[in-house]
């Protein structure tokens, strides 16, 4: 069993809401969306960051 990986990123965080890659981008600019951050020069959403988002999303 693979673990989970504890940074998303970008393709990722859009597989796991179903949308498109500019879509996360337009919910990201919007300030709907959580700010990812920079590793590295990588750009990543930690993934608790992505679960307690989506928890709220399904609250609401």
């Amino acid at each position: 069993m693979t673990p989970e990986p504890l940074y998303l990123s970008v393709r990722e965080v859009a597989a796991h809401f179903g949308c498109g890659v500019s879509t996360v981008w337009r919910w990201v600019k919007l300030g709907s969306f959580p700010a990812p951050m920079k590793i590295g020069g990588l750009t990543r959403w930690h993934r608790s960051t992505i679960d307690a988002f989506a928890m709220t999303r399904r609250a609401a």
